[in-house]
Order: C-alpha cells, then sequence, then structure tokens
C-alpha cells in the first residue's frame, strides 16, 4: 500500500468524469454557499454521499472504482472487488488522512472563490 500523491487528483478526477458526477457536485457546492447551517450541512453532505453511490452503482462505473482504488493498494482490481468491507475502510483510513484532504479541498475551494 502507498500514499496519496499528485497523480492520484487527476486519476479522481477521471474517475469522477466517467460516473458522471459534476453536476452533484456543483448543486452541493451551490447548497454549500447557500445554507450554512449545521443541520444543512449534514443535509448536503448526505445528498452527496447518495449522489455519488447512485452514480457509482452504475453500469462501468463499478469496474474504474476497484481499479482506482487497486492502484492506492498496490493490488488487483479484483482484490478490492472480494475484500471485507471492514478491512477496505481501514486500508482507506490508512492511506487518505481525512483531516488533511478537508483542508486541501477548502483551500481549492478558496482559490477558485478567488478568481
Amino acid at each position: 500500500m502507498r500514499g496519496l500523491k499528485t497523480s492520484d487528483i487527476f486519476s479522481a478526477c477521471r474517475l469522477l468524469s466517467t460516473i458522471g458526477i459534476r453536476e452533484e457536485i456543483k448543486e452541493v457546492a451551490k447548497q454549500a454557499e447557500e445554507g450554512k447551517a449545521k443541520k444543512a450541512q449534514f443535509d448536503i453532505g448526505f445528498d452527496l454521499l447518495f449522489g455519488v453511490i447512485e452514480k457509482a452503482t452504475t453500469e462501468g462505473a463499478e469496474k474504474e472504482i476497484y481499479k482506482f482504488i487497486a492502484d492506492l493498494f498496490e493490488c488487483d482490481w479484483e482484490s478490492v472487488r472480494d475484500m471485507d468491507p471492514i478491512e477496505l475502510l481501514d486500508k482507506l483510513e490508512q492511506v487518505a488522512d481525512l483531516d488533511k484532504w478537508k483542508s486541501f479541498f477548502k483551500r481549492v475551494a478558496a482559490l477558485l472563490k478567488s478568481k
């Protein structure tokens, strides 16, 4: 297993494009900008999560997701497909520091707003 690197950002962007969630992300960003209440944030996150799940379960997207994760884990995509879900979450937590990624996306959003 390896850590995240810059090239993973581009791989993730290609994956997001492949599964077609651009509009969902755009809508969530718009909602987040409009409503700052705690409940609104939960609702927005929930909508995004299920929007991603809906798109990720379409034909063709599942294998692409396995491939992306397999690259991070340095294994074949079939191993990811057959992995215990708890083990998958544990490994994803090892690969990605969620606090760092939150900070990264906040900084990117701030850069985009300033333009």
